[in-house]
């Protein structure tokens, strides 16, 4: 049964399976230490333990998990088991009772969420860092609509979440915004409001320019280690492309309008359930995209556009159906199109 000890820390016994799929499972002491973001394991309770035994035998950044869930289907025969997804792999453990299995994984899913101190706020900002970050380096979370900047600890590099192997290509060719940049007169300063003048590289080496629909930051589930990472994203005419940054001129994937089935907000009462809020899901031909925003209007901002160019597709289609040989112009959509 988990209790909190004199430094208010979640501390209790655990069955776990330390090394992977291995099905072999170890008793052992867990300390959830919510002040240094760590989830540490011992032998025994350190204060039964020698003093050359009571460091811990292994640790899980918090930062790190992605999620904690009840794995009694996925493993039947462990009675009351649960599963932390950390860093690309699964760590099982097994709990008493399912009193205490509830109560575990409520704990650590609460400890995993980011929580800004309003003193840490200023009036008005929308960044908060957690100490000075000038000479470390650091990841990007959002709680709240706030962008937490929070230390890293050294990791390997990790390239899979965004390489072929994670996800599907979905488009034949490559999309690079220009190097210039520029912002209507009349446009707010948000990351949405910035207008982009792209250029798509075919196979055939065609280009063609046009005017992005919408970017920004978000933050998008990866497919196979289930990581969240902040992208750079940008909607146009030939689909909804994401970059490392806003700078790079080569995005990590592009999603084609085609593969785009529909865009809706996430129900977190699915088989999905996550403790992020502020989710959409791009459901595609292929897979589903599960993609954070910073705030609710902006998760709705981000529907609508999708919307509307699957709207403008579907009458471009229609309208191609109708009169093969289209003009320069389509306005049969009120949206118009100018290749150059």
């Amino acid at each position: 049964m988990p209790y909190e000890d004199r430094l208010g820390r979640v501390c209790g016994f655990l069955n776990f399976e330390e090394i992977e799929s291995s099905g072999s499972f170890i008793r052992r002491y867990f300390i959830l230490d919510h002040a240094n973001g760590r989830l540490f394991y011992y032998m025994d309770n350190p204060i039964n333990l020698p003093p050359a035994w009571q460091n811990p035998k292994g640790e899980i950044y918090l930062q790190y998990v992605a999620m904690v869930s009840d794995a009694r289907k996925l493993r039947p025969k462990i009675p009351y088991c649960f599963v932390i997804n950390y860093e690309g792999r699964r760590y099982y453990l097994e709990a008493e009772d399912e009193k205490d299995l509830f109560e575990w994984i409520e704990a650590l899913n609460n400890a995993c969420k980011i929580t800004v101190p309003k003193s840490a706020l200023q009036d008005g900002a929308m960044e908060w860092c957690a100490g000075d970050l000038s000479q470390t380096s650091y990841t990007t979370e959002i709680a709240g609509g706030v962008v937490c900047k929070l230390p890293v600890q050294e990791q390997p590099v990790d390239y899979e979440s965004d390489s072929s192997n994670d996800e599907e290509t979905l488009s034949s060719g490559k999309i690079s915004p220009s190097s210039s940049m520029s912002k209507n007169s009349g446009s707010s300063t948000k990351e949405n409001s910035i207008t982009f003048n792209c250029e798509v590289i075919r196979e055939d080496s065609t280009k063609h320019s046009f005017i992005g629909l919408k970017c920004g930051y978000c933050v998008k589930q990866g497919a196979v280690r289930r990581s969240w990472k902040r992208r750079f994203f940008i909607l146009h005419e030939e689909g909804l492309s994401y970059f490392r940054t806003e700078h790079d001129k080569t995005p990590i994937r592009t999603i084609p309008t085609s593969c785009i089935l529909e865009a809706r907000e996430h129900d977190n009462s699915g088989s999905h359930s996550t403790s992020r809020d502020n989710l959409f899901e791009l459901i595609t031909s292929r897979r589903i995209f599960y993609i954070q925003c910073d705030t609710p209007q902006e998760v709705q901002s981000w529907i609508d556009a999708i919307k509307n160019l699957l709207k403008m597709r579907k009458c471009e289609e229609r309208k191609s159906m109708q009169h093969p040989s289209s003009t320069s112009y389509e306005e049969g959509c009120g949206q118009k199109k100018v290749w150059v």
